[in-house]
């Protein structure tokens, strides 16, 4: 698992004097039904885009709060990637996009029977965002609106470099408060526990690996399914949890 210590120097220093952002998302939401019968829907912090979707802004000003629809059915390979941190090995997502926004795992669960739909729609933030203050009140607010326009269920946000973990924390807590269940994936403790989202599932991963490595979806099923079994728990307080044995049921 990422430390503080694993990163740059300039990030280092940015994050220990960084006022971190929250949102108070009690007494928060919970699935009230299995998740064969749930709606699920995807969040990454990876900057992916359509083909035909405008680019994130990659300056160095990190504030770009847009965010960009992935309706159900796209081709995970099909996918740009606009993010533009240096914080993070950016090979695993360029190898396999589904390592942050795991289309083609969900579908196989679908498949396989273990969850019951996806939602139309899903959806890619910039999570490299210094100054978060438009995704707080602009974007957040309007993700969460189409999700409860989608009907969904719960909501899997998947985070890949440090201030995505913030963005991921941000985001999901509003979710939480319009009354959806979020659990997001912290492959960066130090920084997700300063935002307190109310469902982690701690992945021991470097940054940008959220789904644990390229091209193993028995691996990305197992995480994914580790994740979303937490969405049932009522959250009280910040539920934590460290991803262990593999969820999947024997073939």
């Amino acid at each position: 698992m990422a430390q503080l210590s694993d990163l740059k120097l300039k990030y280092r220093v940015l994050i220990q004097g960084y006022p971190f952002r929250h949102v108070d998302w009690r007494p928060g939401a919970r699935l009230n039904k299995s998740l064969k019968q749930a709606r699920i829907a995807l969040i990454t912090t990876a900057g992916f885009y359509l083909p035909g979707q405008a680019p994130f802004d990659q300056s160095f000003r990190h504030d770009d709060c847009s965010f960009r629809e992935i309706p159900w059915g796209t081709p995970a390979d099909t996918l740009r990637i606009g993010q533009s941190s240096d914080a993070f090995d950016h090979s695993g997502i360029e190898a396999d996009r589904n390592l942050t926004l795991p289309l083609d795992r969900l579908r196989e669960l679908i498949d396989a029977g273990l969850i019951g739909e996806a939602a139309p729609r899903h959806y890619s933030i910039m999570g490299s965002i210094i100054a978060p203050a438009r995704l707080l009140a602009e974007s957040g607010p309007e993700i969460a609106r189409q999700l409860l326009e989608d009907r969904v269920d719960g909501v899997l946000l998947a985070p890949v470099c440090p201030f995505c973990h913030q963005a991921a924390g941000l985001l999901q807590s509003i979710i939480e408060r319009a009354g959806i269940a979020t659990v997001s994936i912290s492959l960066l403790m130090e920084v997700t526990k300063r935002v307190n989202p109310p469902r982690v599932l701690i992945v021991d991963r470097p940054l940008g690996y959220p789904l644990g490595e390229p091209h193993d979806p028995v691996l990305q099923k197992s995480i994914m399914l580790a994740a979303l079994s937490l969405l049932t728990s009522a959250p009280g307080d910040q539920l934590v949890t460290n991803f262990s044995e593999p969820s999947l049921p024997p073939a």
